[in-house]
Parts: C-alpha cells; sequence; structure tokens
C-alpha cells in the first residue's frame, strides 16, 4: 500500500499544474522535495550482527535492501559493519551482490543499501527439493544446479583476481533468483591477502591489515561443515584455497541435497580438521556421477596442496563433466572415455548404428531380391540414399557443436596457460600446440587455434617447423625473427645458444605485441632442464632492457665464481613485468645468485625480488625505505643500507636470522 502511494504521488507530480518553474519538471521538483530517501521500510530478514529491511529509495524510485546494525549503539561493530559493505562494493561482477550506497543515518550509525534479493537462498531450494517438492524438482535439475555452481565459481574467481577470499561460502549465502540470476552475498568474513603487489583501489579504499585485524579480533572464521581445515587451526593461514574447499562442500550439498557434515559444532571441527568426511553416495539411495564425486573429494582434500590450485581449475571440471567429457579428478580409462564420446555424439552414433544395420539388412535383401525382380533392387536403393542424405544433415549438426565446444575450450586454454606456461613451460606448451593442431585439422582457418599455434612453435624455438606451417600466420615480424634464427639453432641441443637467444630478445624488444611476455616464456622453456647457468645472465640482461628501456646497459656485472650481481644503474627501476602480462615474478630467478647489490639502482620495493634466493643484499642510495616485503626473502641473511635510509626503528625491528651492516653515508 505504501508503494501504491508513493507511486500515485509520483505520477500526480507529472500532471499537477505548479505556478512555479517546476511546472515542466515533475522529477526534479520531486527530488528537491525529498527529505528522507529512504521510506517504507519493512523487515525482511537478521542474523549475525545485521538487520536487514526493504526500503524504498525515493531517488531512484526503486525496492533496495537497506542494511544496518541489530545492535546500532554498539560502536565496537561500526568498522567491521562499514568493512563489509567497502569490500562488496570493490568487488564489481554480474554473480557477486551490489552495494548502492554506504552512509551514517542522523544519529551517526552507519547502514547501507544492496540489491534486494529476490527468490530463493540455495539452502532453501536444498530443502524444497529433499522434500520432493515437484515444482522444485522440474525446476533445479542435477544439470541446472550444476549451472549454478559455474557462475558461484566464476564469482569467486573474480574475487580471487583482486587477492579477495570470501572464508563463509555455504549454500545460505548464494542467492539464485527466478530468472537464472545468481549471486553470492555475505561477504562480512572476507579478508584481502596481504601478498599482493597489485596498487590502486586496495591502497586508496582500504587498510589490508587494519581489516584483517578487524575479522581476527572478532573470532569469525566460517561456517562449520563448510568452513576449511586451516581455517580451524591457527597453525595455518587461509587463503585461496580455503575458498575452494567451501566450494567442494556447496558441490556436495548439489550432489546430496545435504550438508558435509551433521551433529554438534564440536564434533564438525574434529571431523573436519581430521579429513573425516562421508561419502557423498552413502547419503543417497540414488546413483551419482562417480565424476562429480571425485570433483568433491578433491576439492575438500585435508591438505590445501592436494586440492584444485585454482577456482578456474574447480569450475573447468564441473564444465567438462557438463560437455560431457572426463575430469581430471577421475581416474578414467578408456572405456569410460568411449561411453563418454558416444553420449556426447548420441544422434550421430544412432544414425551410424542405424545405417549399419540398415545397410547389412539391405546388403541380404538385394541378394535375394536380384533373383526375383530388379524393381525391388531400386526400390531398396532409393532408401539407402533418403538414411544416408539423414546422417550426413547429423554430421553437420555435429560438427557445428564441434565448432562451439572448440571456440569454448580455446578460451579456457588460454586463461590456464597465462600463468601454467611458467611453472611448467614443456608440458603446457606442448599441450596447446597438440590441441591447436587436431582443431586446424578440422578448422583450418580458426584465428585463435592458428595464433596459439604458431606462438607455442615460437617460444618453443621449433623454427624450421613454423616456416613450413601451411596455416596463414597472423604476426609475420614472427616469421621474419624464425627466417634469421633457424640457421643457428644448436644440431644437439635444438635451441638457441644463450648469446643468440639474447640477440633475439633485443630484436623482439619494442616490434612485437606483448614482447616481454613472450621473452620471458622462451626463456622459462630455455631454462626448464639447465637452471641458473652462468651464461643465462646474457639473456636476463637483454630481459632487464626490455622492463626498463631508457637503460643504456651500464652498471650490470655478474661474477659466475662468486654467484655475485651488481645492477648499479639509475636507470634500472623494474625487474619484473606487470602481473596481468608476465609471471610476476622477478627475472633474476633464471640466475644463480648468492650477493644482489642494487646500490645506486631506482629499484623502489623489495617485492620485485621475491622468488630469488639471496643470502645477502645491498640497497644503499636506492629509495627502498620500506622493508615490510623483506621477509619474502627467505634466505636473506645480510642486509646492507646507509644509517639514515630507514625510519621508524625498522632495522631494530628485523629478524634475529638477518644481519644489517649500517654504514655512515658522509663518512663514505
Amino acid at each position: 500500500m505504501n508503494e501504491d502511494r508513493a507511486l500515485a504521488k509520483k505520477l500526480k507530480s507529472f500532471f499537477h499544474e505548479e505556478p512555479s518553474a517546476f511546472r515542466e519538471s515533475p522529477i526534479y521538483s520531486e527530488l528537491s522535495e525529498i527529505s528522507e530517501r529512504y521510506t517504507n521500510l519493512e523487515q525482511i530478514d537478521s542474523g549475525g550482527m545485521k538487520s536487514i529491511k526493504r526500503a524504498f529509495d525515493l531517488s531512484t524510485s526503486r525496492n533496495v535492501a537497506f542494511a544496518e546494525l541489530r545492535n546500532p549503539q554498539d560502536e565496537k561493530l561500526y568498522e567491521v559493519f562499514l568493512r563489509e559493505a567497502r569490500l562488496t562494493a570493490l568487488l564489481e561482477h554480474p554473480n557477486i551482490i551490489s552495494i548502492h550506497d554506504v552512509g551514517l543515518n542522523d544519529e551517526g550509525q552507519p547502514y547501507f543499501t544492496m540489491d534486494l534479493k529476490e527468490g530463493d537462498s540455495l539452502s532453501d531450494i536444498f530443502k524444497k527439493l529433499s522434500s520432493a517438492d515437484e515444482s522444485y524438482l522440474k525446476s533445479y535439475s542435477l544439470h541446472e544446479l550444476l549451472m549454478i555452481f559455474v557462475k558461484i565459481c566464476e564469482a569467486v574467481a573474480f574475487a580471487h583476481s583482486k587477492n579477495v577470499i570470501h572464508l563463509d561460502l555455504k549454500p545460505d549465502n548464494i542467492q539464485v533468483g527466478d530468472f537464472g540470476e545468481v549471486l553470492v552475498c555475505d561477504w562480512g568474513l572476507g579478508k584481502i591477502l596481504n601478498n599482493t603487489d597489485k596498487e590502486g583501489v586496495y591502497e586508496t579504499l582500504l587498510d589490508v591489515d587494519l581489516l584483517n585485524h578487524i575479522s581476527s579480533n572478532n573470532k569469525v572464521v566460517g561456517t562449520p561443515g563448510f568452513m576449511s581445515p586451516e581455517q580451524i587451526e591457527k597453525a595455518r593461514e587461509p587463503d585461496k584455497r580455503s575458498d575452494i574447499y567451501s566450494l567442494g562442500g556447496i558441490l556436495f550439498s548439489i550432489l546430496t541435497y545435504k550438508r558435509p557434515l551433521e551433529g554438534e559444532i564440536e564434533y564438525m571441527l574434529k571431523c573436519t580438521v581430521r579429513g573425516i568426511l562421508k561419502d557423498p553416495q552413502d547419503l543417497v539411495d540414488y546413483t551419482l556421477p562417480n565424476s562429480l564425486v571425485a570433483v568433491v573429494k578433491r576439492a575438500m582434500a585435508l591438505k590445501p596442496e592436494e586440492r584444485y590450485s585454482s577456482v578456474l581449475e574447480l569450475r573447468s571440471d564441473v564444465q567438462k563433466y557438463l560437455s560431457g567429457y572426463s575430469t581430471a579428478a577421475e581416474d578414467s580409462n578408456l572405456y569410460k572415455e568411449f561411453k563418454l564420446f558416444i553420449k556426447r555424439n548420441k544422434a550421430a552414433s544412432l544414425i551410424t548404428l542405424i545405417a549399419l544395420i540398415f545397410i547389412t539388412c539391405l546388403s541380404f535383401f538385394f541378394i535375394d531380391a536380384l533373383k526375383e525382380e530388379i524393381s525391388e533392387t531400386k526400390k531398396a536403393s532409393k532408401r539407402a540414399e533418403v538414411a544416408a542424405e539423414q546422417f550426413k544433415n547429423e554430421r553437420n549438426k555435429a560438427n557445428n557443436l564441434l565448432d562451439e565446444l572448440t571456440e569454448t575450450f580455446l578460451q579456457e586454454a588460454q586463461l590456464a596457460s597465462e600463468t601454467f606456461v611458467y611453472q611448467y613451460p614443456s608440458e603446457s606448451l606442448k599441450s596447446t600446440l597438440s590441441k591447436s593442431e587436431k582443431i586446424l585439422e578440422t578448422i583450418p582457418d580458426h584465428p585463435i587455434a592458428r595464433e596459439r599455434y604458431i606462438l607455442s612453435l615460437f617460444i618453443m624455438q621449433r623454427f624450421d617447423k613454423l616456416l613450413e606451417s601451411p596455416y596463414k600466420n597472423p604476426s609475420p615480424l614472427l616469421v621474419e625473427l624464425a627466417k634469421k634464427y633457424e640457421p643457428l639453432i644448436n644440431k644437439k641441443t635444438n635451441k638457441l645458444d644463450i648469446l643468440n637467444l639474447s640477440q633475439l630478445f633485443d630484436d623482439i624488444s619494442g616490434n612485437v605485441e606483448n614482447d616481454f611476455s613472450i621473452c620471458e616464456r622462451m626463456l622459462a622453456y630455455a631454462s626448464e632442464k639447465s637452471k641458473y647457468t652462468a651464461s643465462f645472465g646474457f639473456a636476463v640482461k637483454s630481459l632487464i632492457k626490455i622492463l626498463n628501456p631508457e637503460w643504456d646497459g651500464e652498471g650490470y656485472e655478474y661474477s659466475n665464481n662468486r654467484n655475485k650481481l651488481e645492477l648499479k644503474s639509475p636507470q634500472i627501476k623494474y625487474l619484473k613485468g606487470p602481473d596481468n602480462k608476465s609471471s610476476g615474478q622477478s627475472v633474476l630467478r633464471f640466475m644463480r645468485i648468492d650477493r644482489l647489490n642494487l646500490r645506486g639502482s631506482a629499484i623502489d620495493d623489495l617485492s620485485q625480488l621475491q622468488s630469488i634466493k639471496i643470502e645477502s643484499l645491498d640497497i644503499r642510495d636506492t629509495p627502498i625505505d620500506q622493508l615490510e616485503n623483506l621477509y619474502k626473502l627467505k634466505k636473506l641473511s645480510e642486509l646492507i643500507v646507509y644509517e639514515e635510509q630507514f625510519r621508524g626503528g625498522q632495522l631494530a625491528n628485523l629478524p634475529r636470522s638477518i644481519r644489517a651492516r649500517v654504514f655512515d653515508k658522509e663518512k663514505e
């Protein structure tokens, strides 16, 4: 009724004659009269520290969800409450609930507004399904629930790309709309990981240490049954794989409509830390897909390192099941693969079988019919032609489906290879090359497959095969470079010598798109079976030149006997590429370095040295004035600095394992 009055008032403003200039601006006039933006507050939910109400926003003329503290007088909860709003607002994704407004009311108490959630929570859906509600059983098949799960994974993967973890993923926090909307809600326990090198919104809008400290002080760690073991044990720090464990719990509930654990809280916590989980198949009286059960068990493995390495990898396994392929989590055999092939190609397989049976029958019929009359032979031949035409049509449909699946596969393969190629270059490149070749055999003009095929050959230094390729090359410059360096390939190693590889890097620099990314992958591939050779210093020097184009090459000196590297040029500022176009690791990791001298360089962040193992570091005359990233240098035992370089007692707080050698700049 209140909404009807508001609408009537709104319509009246369009037609009511006013004596002022606002006569032709009814909306402007209405906004100018608003004294209280949110009206018609109606309680719809309550839990934890929040109270959620339905409210009508007079400024936008729509209903929103209005969140405020259940106990608004408890000022200790203000920062925690506002933290959830600020953190959620940073995650702009179609499957993450949107924050519209954050503010304080007239009494100075915080509130925020967000999307008004319509529909059911995933937990409500499971309750309806377990009670055999016919409308829900019809609307939410296993396939539909898995499509919802894929959207949940995409939302969490997006948050992980921003280094934000949820830590309270469960069916209650997933909202499913009537029109296919899926929203991941309640980011109150979310945490921003400290090991990020990204700058921008996080530093501007959020203090990571402060926000994570708030979560810790309030001792909010998750929901028993869905929370990971490391959220319970203080000795281990939760990370992205903790969310993967919770996603495995959601998939467990999708299969069984039940929680992974039931009982007293203390019992569930003990079972979690000991890895005691029931097999999903034991909880239902119908047969579950073994491949999905395997996915659940891998995602909910007790040890984080035994789980999926990323949410995208988990999502990919579920999508493989939906597409009719075997998952990486199961131990698939040839028989299983054959059954899945038949299942994926039901129409074509059925038509083929029918055609074979039909042709066989016709053969016997022809032998008998030829003895009786020629006319019967012509009729049978006509029927065979009709069957062949039907088979041809079905095959064309199957080919169209292959095109769609190929496009999806290549897009996912490209996302995975951006990180996998730096860790396991040979395996990653060979896999990409093999799958691209198979696609090009069927679709020679496929642009993405051609690009992945040519680039993989170039990175692997297989210039001869690249030049012989029948496929149109998307990068003419790569062909020219292949022609130039193919005669220089070492016949014993089938690779360029390191000096020639360094020269190739110089030719690529500034002339090829994503030049640093290509060169870094080539060096990763070249060094996979021969790490830390002395000659790699030449190639590393070329990579540093790409990162620092103003550098003249001076101030670089590497001693192989002493494992010592000096980078003493004020033109050197960067030692790693951009996170979104490279591995995000220091280029120095390809060399064996015990002592590193950066004196006089422009390097201003110790995080650029991550992943290299050095024992001694000289950072005199550098812009470095903060030591918070020093912990990333695990083997560091000696730090050489100037006395006046650091303030606030940073040197006094160094770990005991690191000895600081402090010099007086004026006395040198």
